[in-house]
């Protein structure tokens, strides 16, 4: 048995060095700086602001306890003026408490929205909620910049 656990430690070594295997990557930002991310944000001269719907499924072909966190978000132009195409949402951050869930989003195509909206979607997060209030930060790029834009007590409900 210490033959075999010291094998296969050496064997994860050698992947992490020749780079088989990458560690988990450590979030580029702190906590206190999601949270004191703004509510609306001013963006090559446009204002936006952060909407979200997150639920939970718990309709009875779902396992015991319940689906991960789905996590939609719409970074809006506050004005409805079209978003440059060159705007977009990076990286999703979704705070319970001291709990910090950090995701890209997924690449599935969205239905169709208005041009003053920018739609994203994350999929398998945490089993947090439902029925709890949460910060939702997202990461947003553009023109070689990057911005956080915060939206504060958002609720995460359930589906039966």
């Amino acid at each position: 048995m210490k033959f075999t656990r010291n094998y296969v430690s050496s064997l994860i070594m050698v992947a992490l060095f020749t780079g088989c295997l990458t560690p988990p990557e450590e979030s580029s930002y702190e906590i206190d700086d999601l949270l004191a991310a703004p509510e609306v944000v001013s963006i090559g001269g446009q204002n936006y602001a952060l909407e979200t719907f997150m639920w939970r499924d718990f309709m009875p072909i779902t396992p015991p306890g319940g689906q991960p966190l789905i996590t939609i978000i719409w970074v809006t132009e506050v004005d409805s003026l079209s978003i440059p195409q060159e705007l977009n949402a990076t990286t999703l951050y979704v705070i319970n408490d001291d709990e910090v869930w950090e995701t890209p989003f997924s690449d599935e195509d969205s239905p169709p929205t208005p041009e003053h909206k920018l739609e994203k979607v994350a999929r398998d997060g945490p089993k947090w909620g439902p029925d709890i209030l949460v910060t939702v930060v997202v990461q947003i790029k553009f023109d070689g910049s990057t911005y956080l834009l915060k939206a504060s007590d958002q609720y995460i409900g359930r589906t039966d």
